[in-house]
């Protein structure tokens, strides 16, 4: 995973994303949703026979006037949620906007989607940015970690099966070195499942697991049914009638993906 767990502009952008993806599923047909960052006071206000539990601040304020202000549907976050997130997430820019409580006009920002590898493009008219991502150069610290990486992976060619756990704190090239491992592995001919999560994940049973099985799952469905499905309900029915699961496999695998079991 990507060395942001210390970002709340990343966890709160993504859970903005969420939202967004669960109101879409529920078939909502109006909301918005606006994301801002900075200091605000969060705490009861008022007597003790009538208190209420608010958050209030200018940040506060922007976040609700980005909701306003953002389409149907649609996400807008503040210029500071941007700066911290563009490592992470796919931007597209805004329109001019103007709102209250803020002079002239200015832009905000549309999480488009997950950056799967550390980018700061911005999505403009719906082109990405030419920006050449820096090279990769491996920290000489790192070099006896990458090179035990990559031994596992020969020895897996010779099918060695290996695990691998690589653990440290962040901004320490953990995402870099995973990154290399895999682009060396898709040109040994291996198929590459990933999944990127953050320490919000960690609440859910399993959560980090579920985008390696269902990619997993619908691959081998794909290749069994001679093209292309993104049914995961299917996908394992398929398989089952097929016999390359049994209906205790749905079981177990309904504990990782609940829209299987």
């Amino acid at each position: 995973a990507h060395s942001h767990e210390v970002n709340p502009c990343f966890d709160a952008t993504v859970c903005a994303m969420r939202m967004k993806d669960a109101l879409d599923e529920l078939n909502f047909e109006r909301f918005s949703l606006g994301v801002s960052f900075g200091e605000c006071f969060c705490g009861e206000v008022g007597p003790s026979i009538r208190a209420d539990y608010v958050v209030m601040g200018t940040e506060v304020n922007m976040a609700a006037r980005l909701m306003g202000k953002a389409p149907n549907r649609g996400i807008l976050a503040s210029k500071r949620v941007y700066t911290n997130s563009k490592k992470f997430i796919l931007f597209r820019q805004s329109e001019h906007l103007k709102v209250k409580g803020k002079d002239g006009f200015f832009h905000a920002y549309i999480p488009e989607a997950r950056a799967f590898a550390p980018s700061t493009s911005i999505i403009d008219d719906g082109n990405l940015s030419d920006s050449p991502e820096q090279p990769f150069i491996l920290l000489p610290s790192r070099e006896y970690e990458m090179t035990k990486m990559l031994r596992a992976l020969h020895e897996a060619e010779v099918s060695i099966p290996k695990v691998l756990i690589l653990c440290g704190g962040p901004f320490l090239g953990k995402s870099r070195m995973i990154s290399s491992l895999s682009e060396n592995a898709i040109s040994a001919g291996f198929t590459v499942l990933q999944s990127f999560r953050t320490s919000l994940d960690s609440f859910t049973s399993y959560f980090p697991f579920r985008q390696i099985t269902l990619t997993a799952l619908l691959m081998c469905a794909s290749k069994l049914l001679g093209q292309v499905t993104d049914d995961e309900v299917a996908a394992i029915e398929m398989l089952i009638e097929n016999k390359i699961l049994t209906k205790t496999d749905r079981v177990v695998l309904g504990s990782i993906l609940p829209t299987v079991s």
